[in-house]
């Protein structure tokens, strides 16, 4: 969803002729007027206040990072992936739904999910790589876009990105584990099928694929855990058939992948279950 295609007032009044200043301005003051007073009649007045900087920053991140699945309008996708307008607000109203939907944000999901009665199956990979002001900007901009304020309780606090922050802890306490046969699988798996996008170092490819090792790679990774990483390869690699490989491959070419950013093999194999992979810190210390 995006926040953007209206002319601000100002712009409004600095394209307008002398005469037509005053009108506009006072069409506009009077709509403002009229929606607050009718919230305020309905007693549901907007419940979260939000500077124009974190507003915005909401909506670039849903845009650039949720609208893909849940649409512009946070509608859905039937039967994949759940719609957020007039659910968003739903789940935060809920005894843990800030909980939820912050580790939602950090650890995604797979499985089922019934919303509204009706049944979604799909995988939702997790955001921790996002920064935390990121997350809690569009969290906000989830549970208040598309009306679903007047869902929201009352008194409702904004997510705030110390929140985040807090939340990352408990999921970063284990090491990272794979084992060298793991490696060894996964480069076969790396060069069969990854190879030509992100070439034959990992970052030296011939179609555009984003480097997997170095700086970059360690930079949008670094916070996150094994299980967002895990995840995300499953679902979108490779490009012509996502999730197309089992999860003992997937496992393997990650642990490949990590063993070329310098993460040490062990004697435990890397699990295939990403809430078994959700405390494996990526940080490198």
């Amino acid at each position: 969803m995006r926040i953007g295609g209206m002319q601000t007032v100002s712009e409004h009044i600095h394209d307008a002729k002398p005469r037509q200043r005053v009108q506009f301005s006072t069409q506009m003051e009077m709509r403002i007027i009229n929606l607050v007073l009718a919230l305020l009649v309905a007693g549901r007045a907007p419940a979260v206040t939000t500077q124009g900087t974190s507003a915005d920053l909401g909506a670039r991140t849903y845009a650039t990072h949720c609208a893909s699945c849940h649409g512009e309008n946070g509608e859905g996708v039937h039967g994949t992936y759940p719609p957020l307008a007039a659910h968003a607000a739903d789940l935060v109203s809920k005894t843990t739904g800030r909980e939820y939907l912050i580790r939602l944000m950090l650890s995604g999901r797979e499985g089922e999910i019934t919303v509204k009665g009706e049944r979604f199956v799909g995988v939702m990979p997790g955001q921790a790589a996002l920064g935390d002001g990121e997350i809690a900007a569009v969290l906000n901009y989830a549970v208040t876009a598309w009306d679903n304020y007047q869902l929201l309780p009352a008194p409702f606090e904004p997510f705030q990105g110390w929140e985040i922050a807090a939340a990352r802890i408990p999921q970063m306490r284990n090491v990272v584990t794979f084992t060298a046969e793991q490696v060894t699988e996964g480069k076969t798996t790396y060069e069969h099928n990854c190879q030509d996008c992100h070439g034959s170092s990992l970052d030296n490819g011939e179609f555009g694929g984003p480097p997997l090792r170095g700086a970059r790679f360690l930079q949008r990774w670094d916070s996150g855990s094994v299980a967002s990483l895990y995840t995300y390869t499953k679902t979108k690699m490779p490009p012509d058939r996502p999730g197309g490989l089992s999860d003992k491959v997937y496992a393997d070419l990650v642990a490949f992948i990590l063993r070329s950013n310098g993460y040490p093999s062990g004697e435990k194999e890397l699990p295939t279950d990403p809430k078994a992979q959700e405390p494996m810190s990526l940080k490198r210390n």
